[in-house]
């Protein structure tokens, strides 16, 4: 013998599935939430970590100018150009990205 499910009426699927959308929103908000306060944990840390990459590629960079300084003057040049092409390379890969983002 086979059960048929009761029918619902308009009003129970529109209380239904009001419910569900609530619940659905409900949900997104915590996850936004949720979102919000990972980065706000998280930027901290990763503006920081920043911060010591950039100190620690100027002191490479000092390091290096420093290193140069101590050569002949045709080292000097030969070391600059290549530390001149080095850099050029990191540029283009660096506005390479930016147009990507901006895009």
């Amino acid at each position: 013998m086979r059960t048929v499910a009761p029918v619902m009426s308009q009003e129970e699927i529109k209380e239904k599935a009001g419910k569900m959308f609530r619940s659905a929103q409900d949900l997104a908000s915590s996850l936004t939430d949720a979102a919000h306060q990972q980065l706000a944990a998280t930027a901290p840390k990763l503006t920081n970590a920043l911060d010591t990459q950039l100190d620690n590629a100027a002191k490479a960079f000092s390091d290096a100018i420093d290193a140069v300084d101590r050569r002949t003057a045709q080292e000097q040049i030969q070391l600059l150009t290549a530390y001149k092409s080095f850099l050029q390379k990191q540029n283009e890969y660096i506005e390479r990205r930016l147009r990507e983002k901006k895009e």
